[in-house]
């Protein structure tokens, strides 16, 4: 079985809402070998719907270099949605039930290495008690 890996920015301070708006600034070489550490490590991505349709809104229109839109656009996709019926960015799938199934046989069966963006855009219900 292959790993699962969630890569997301965070500050210092736990901020994970919309980084977009505040991480560009503190974008040096360091950052930038981390991420890509992560993208080599992983030949699959993970995505939520919000995020998915953020990125399928830019990544596609972005020219290929070899870097960063190179590997977001070739890499498989699935992303998790009830609502989304399909999707039309290439090498994208839409995972509508029993999400940890799908993504625990495709663990196994294709032997892939998932990495899950995950970005929290402006959560304002209060996460679910982990302790019951």
């Amino acid at each position: 079985m292959r790993k699962l890996t969630a890569s997301f920015f965070m500050s210092l301070d736990g901020v994970v809402d919309t980084p977009q708006a505040w991480h560009f600034p503190y974008m040096d070489q360091q950052l930038v070998e981390a991420v890509g550490a992560t993208m080599a490590a992983s030949d699959t991505i993970l995505l939520g719907r919000t995020t998915f349709e953020e990125w399928a809104s830019y990544w596609p229109e972005q020219a290929g270099d070899g870097g960063m839109a190179d590997f977001i656009n070739n890499t498989p996709k699935y992303v998790v949605s009830q609502t989304l019926e399909s999707v039309a960015w290439r090498n994208s799938t839409v995972i509508r039930d029993d999400a940890l199934a799908t993504v625990a046989g495709l663990l196994v069966a294709l032997l892939v290495a998932i990495v899950a963006y995950l970005w929290v855009l402006r959560a304002r219900r209060r996460p679910p008690d982990w302790r019951r």
